[in-house]
């Protein structure tokens, strides 16, 4: 009976081994978190917890896709001159919702020449390529691009990767400045800025939208929002705090004003306003 009970135990004990391996990695929990959202189904799993530091809330999403290429999703606004809320972007099949990539306007960021005429390209989305639903809208085959790529693989992060290339192998593209890939093969990857402009956005204290990726099925979103003073987080701080869940990228989206997390139709962090892009998970 006792060599029975022993051969239970180290079946049960394979069985829970087993099972750990097939799910992908779960960053722990923080300290002093509460969760407000969860979801589950046998192909999406996602749980969002909130807690705060320097006064400032924050959001985080823990995604686990069961076919990333297939329930991560782009939705965008008409070409050339077109903002959409994004609510209004993605429908009903968005159980997660974040906003994307950032837009080029009269004011901010400060136009760059290389997109080409300003009128033709106000309102649309910043990157070297931009590609929604497979079709190429901007190509600059003079500058690398650096952003998100939705592959057959799944989401990737591409940095310095000539235009060509994603254009033969992604569908869909989000991006934001160069300066915005905060840590790339689990390392530290924030660089200094280059512009006047990468250094405003390096340095303000502003509400952002980070995602990251654990694993090729595993996600995280956070959200920081301002707090009472009015003060979010740096870049530099905002790296320091994705480093935590150890993730194999992390790249910054759009932040500030745009910056939104909408659960189920739900806004819980951020207002949302008028953006080009967004990107959301669904059930397929």
């Amino acid at each position: 009976m006792a060599q029975k009970r022993e051969c239970m135990a180290r079946g049960l004990v394979a069985i829970c081994l087993a099972a750990t391996m097939a799910f992908s990695y779960w960053p722990p929990a923080l300290s002093e978190s509460e969760i407000i959202r969860q979801y589950a189904s046998p192909t999406l799993k996602i749980t969002i917890e909130r807690t705060a530091e320097r006064g400032c809330n924050i959001y985080i999403a823990r995604i686990w896709v069961a076919e990333p290429s297939q329930q991560i999703h782009k939705a965008a606004a008409t070409w050339r001159k077109n903002l959409a809320f994004p609510g209004e972007l993605a429908g009903e099949e968005a159980v997660l919702l974040i906003n994307g990539s950032g837009f080029l306007s009269p004011t901010y960021p400060s136009y760059d020449p290389e997109y080409g005429k300003p009128e033709d390209n106000y309102f649309t989305s910043l990157g070297s390529i931009v590609m929604t639903g497979g079709v190429v809208l901007r190509q600059l085959d003079a500058r690398d691009f650096t952003g998100l790529c939705l592959e057959e693989e799944g989401l990737m992060l591409r940095q310095g990767v000539p235009t060509r290339e994603v254009a033969a192998r992604a569908g869909e593209t989000w991006a934001f400045l160069e300066n915005s890939v905060l840590i790339k093969d689990r390392k530290p990857a924030l660089r200094e800025p280059r512009t006047p402009h990468e250094r405003s956005v390096h340095r303000q204290f502003a509400a952002r939208t980070v995602i990251a990726c654990t694993d090729p099925h595993t996600f995280i979103v956070v959200s920081i929002r301002k707090n009472k003073e009015g003060y979010g987080f740096s870049l530099e701080q905002t790296a320091l705090f994705m480093q935590r869940f150890e993730p194999e990228w992390a790249f910054n989206l759009d932040g500030g004003g745009s910056s939104a997390m909408i659960f189920r139709g739900q806004t819980l962090a951020g207002n949302q306003r008028q953006v080009f892009d967004c990107l959301y998970f669904a059930e397929e």
